[in-house]
């Protein structure tokens, strides 16, 4: 640790020199050097690995420099036109307004101070004055007795005068406030002159000098070899928050650190790299090629995640492509809020569908959301091909069916056809139609149907779904279980729970029709056609199935002029199952 530590001020002015002189150009600013510094700035600004260095050296300036406000609002407007990250900075900075005695302290009239006299105001001016280096004004008023504390020292450590912190030696005040604040405000020349003039065993933390801005203290510190400790975690964690390359590289590099193996540590770096804006997969990929394990499951505040499940959640199908590619596990479960979601599952919720494509290959595409019960029962929510329906998506569903997603699904809260009349999808609706046909409606563990396509839009009101659902042939007359009793009731039943009167009058008029058919069919129907060779050039088993299953049809078919064959078909009319025949005579 020695060796690397004497080692560090070289290294630094070699291999981060343009960070440092990111510091210079900032902290230093003034309006004279405006115009050139701006320049340099926008040079360096071509580097994106340099923006958010950029941002936190001008957000410290900020705060430590309230002299050079003004001019630093106006190199970030400056530099906000180049590049739209420092808009961030910009929405909360207003224009720095000295009252009157800020005014007078900022430029050292002590004239002012020595006519205006005020018991209320002597601190504050005295304050003032510490803080923007007026050696006139703060001698002035040492000489009239103002007294020192840790708040005189801060502010003259931020403000820089060296003679006002010969004034704090020679006086022996306890000092260390002014070593904190002058390395926070990068006065670096204030911590020459304390150690030069005093004996300090101090201990320093080399990645609270990074974070402060003020790499350059590290330098100057070393010149006086102050008892520094080295936290690597911390220093990879800045590197990522700054989305550097180069600092992850120095850091790991020049300064000889390996990611152990370790979950907490592997944990905390993925967190950091999901919190950056950009640069994800640049970062990534150099950290996996240092040791950063994509296949460890971690903790993030008491939830259990992987590399995979945190990108998707955080919306980012780049990164979350790359991290299959180097092998993270695509089966994880991520438990949220008590729901379990498979990685397909969530991608689809955030509507990724490049990631889902990458996914197919390794996972079930079915796989739904679940919520586990005390008894170890798991209640099914929805699947990829669920959510492709939420979002209207007629794209997305028709490359899951394309691979292999099941239209007819069963385990889920609602199966897909079902779920379409949930949300009032007609689009949708009739394109699933084509893979499922009209089917009872979706079964508890009983065998017995909790809902159909057609409950769920009496339920829902939407009466021109009713209709497109009837005009396919479902019997109204088919039992459902009603949710408020748990008995058994038909569709017509269940309507009148609603009392919508043109609901009720739709299902009726379909319960008569359907009614006279199951009875014009209940016991001959086979033999009927059978003996009735009426369907010539029709797909007679085709027919047969569907008013075997009680639906309406229609037919195109030449008709024979033939008095059975004109009978039969009379009689389907009049039943029902036939609603549209088309002579093609």
């Amino acid at each position: 640790m020695c060796a690397l530590v004497t080692k560090l001020g070289p290294m630094i002015e070699k291999s981060l020199s343009k960070f440092c002189l990111v510091e210079d150009l900032i902290w230093d600013i003034t309006k004279e050097k405006y115009e050139d510094n701006l320049a340099e700035l926008t040079k360096i600004l071509s580097e994106k690995s340099f923006h958010k260095y950029i941002l936190q050296t001008i957000r410290s300036a900020k705060k430590y420099r309230p002299a050079q406000n003004d001019i630093l609002l106006l190199l970030t407007k400056a530099l906000q036109n180049q590049i739209p990250i420092f808009t961030e900075i910009l929405q909360d900075w207003t224009e720095f307004v000295p009252d009157e005695i800020e005014s007078h302290a900022m430029t050292d009239d002590v004239g002012y101070f020595v006519q205006n006299r005020n018991s209320e105001n002597d601190r504050k001016s005295f304050l003032l004055s510490a803080l923007y280096g007026s050696i006139n004004t703060f001698s002035f008023f040492m000489s009239n007795g103002a007294e020192f504390d840790n708040t005189v020292i801060k502010n003259a450590a931020i403000g820089g005068n060296l003679e006002i912190i010969k004034i704090l030696i020679d006086k022996d005040v306890p000092i260390v406030a002014a070593i904190q604040n002058s390395i926070a405000s990068h006065q670096n020349k204030v911590l020459d002159l304390i150690f030069e003039n005093l004996e300090i065993d101090m201990k320093v933390s080399i990645s609270d000098l990074f974070k402060r801005s003020n790499i350059r203290s590290i330098s100057h510190l070393l010149a006086y070899s102050p008892n520094f400790s080295i936290n690597n975690l911390k220093l990879i964690e800045f590197g990522i928050q700054m989305e550097s390359i180069p600092l992850l590289k120095f850091f790991i590099n020049k300064m000889k650190y390996s990611i152990p193996n370790d979950l907490a540590i592997h944990g905390k770096i993925y967190k950091t790299i999901f919190k950056a804006e950009e640069h994800r997969k640049e970062m990534l990929s150099y950290l996996i090629s240092q040791g950063l394990n994509v296949k460890f499951i971690f903790e993030i505040e008491d939830t259990a995640y992987n590399p995979l499940a945190l990108s998707i959640i955080n919306k980012d199908q780049e990164t979350g492509i790359f991290l299959i590619e180097q092998g993270a596990n695509c089966n994880f479960v991520l438990v949220l809020k008590g729901k379990r979601y498979p990685m397909i599952t969530l991608a689809a919720k955030y509507q990724l569908f490049s990631l889902i494509n990458k996914l197919i290959p390794n996972v079930d595409i079915n796989s739904p959301s679940y919520v586990s019960s005390p008894n170890n029962i798991n209640r099914y929510k929805k699947n990829a091909l669920i959510y492709s329906i939420k979002y209207s998506n007629i794209s997305f569903c028709k490359m899951l069916l394309k691979h292999g997603a099941d239209p007819n699904y069963s385990k889920l809260e609602y199966s897909p056809l079902c779920y379409c009349c949930k949300v009032s999808n007609f689009e949708l609706f009739n394109y699933l139609f084509k893979f499922t046909g009209l089917f009872p409606g979706d079964l508890d563990e009983n065998g017995k149907i909790t809902h159909s396509p057609l409950s769920i839009c009496i339920k829902n009101g939407n009466v021109e779904m009713i209709k497109l659902i009837l005009d396919l042939g479902y019997d109204p007359s088919i039992s459902i279980v009603n949710e408020a009793d748990e008995n058994e009731i038909d569709h017509l039943q269940y309507a009148k729970l609603f009392e919508n009167q043109e609901i009720i009058n739709i299902i009726s008029q379909k319960m008569e029709i359907a009614t006279k058919r199951n009875s014009f069919f209940k016991d001959s129907r086979e033999e009927y056609f059978t003996q009735h060779s009426i369907f010539k050039d029709a797909n007679e088993s085709q027919l047969l199935d569907a008013v075997r299953a009680g639906c309406v049809v229609r037919v195109n078919i030449k008709i024979f002029p033939r008095s059975d064959i004109i009978e039969a078909f009379n009689k389907l009319m009049d039943a029902g199952v036939i609603l549209e025949l088309h002579n093609l005579e």
